[in-house]
């Protein structure tokens, strides 16, 4: 349960306060024409741009702290609930944020 929680439950996003607008206004001109006027304005479509990035497992690292479970190990047999269980969760914290936060 606690998993499936902290799965759902994604950390703030911080586009427009770190260098994700620097990096994206550079690569503007590599862009194909509708993005490249979004990107390059991006004083005006930040919103959109940032709720674009957080929807997106790829780009979400960029703009936010980010949590995955990396293994998972419980039980031996089938059809059986397992005693113990064990999770390694990973975290990457976003530069903006502490790791008490």
């Amino acid at each position: 349960m606690y998993l499936y929680r902290l799965s759902q439950t994604p950390h703030p996003h911080y586009f427009s306060h770190g260098v994700e607008v620097d990096m994206l206004e550079q690569l503007a001109p590599s862009f194909p024409l509708p993005m490249r006027v979004v990107v390059s304005n991006i004083w005006l479509f930040f919103p959109l741009v940032g709720w674009i990035m957080a929807d997106s497992s790829e780009t979400a690292a960029i703009i936010r702290t980010t949590t995955a479970v990396t293994i998972f190990r419980s039980g031996i047999k089938a059809n059986v609930i397992p005693g113990y269980a064990e999770a390694i969760v990973n975290h990457r914290v976003h530069p903006l944020e502490t790791f008490e936060d």
